[in-house]
C-alpha cells in the first residue's frame, strides 16, 4: 500500500467515525425529546435503535 493510499484509508475511517458519532447524537436527541413527550421507552427503542438502558440514562 502506498503512502497516499494509507492516508486516504485513514481519512475515510475518520469520516466514517464522525458520521457514526453524529448519527448516534441525533438518536439521543430524538430520544430525549420523546421522553419529554412521555413516550413509551419500548417505542423509543424501536424508533431510534437505542437500547432501553441507553434511553433510561437520558432521564
Amino acid at each position: 500500500m502506498t503512502y497516499e493510499e494509507d492516508q486516504q484509508m485513514i481519512l475515510n475511517t475518520e469520516k466514517k467515525m464522525s458520521y457514526n458519532e453524529g448519527q448516534n447524537d441525533s438518536k439521543l436527541e430524538i430520544a430525549k425529546k420523546m421522553l419529554q413527550m412521555k413516550t413509551d421507552i419500548d417505542f423509543i427503542s424501536k424508533a431510534t435503535g437505542l437500547s432501553n438502558e441507553e434511553i433510561l440514562k437520558l432521564q
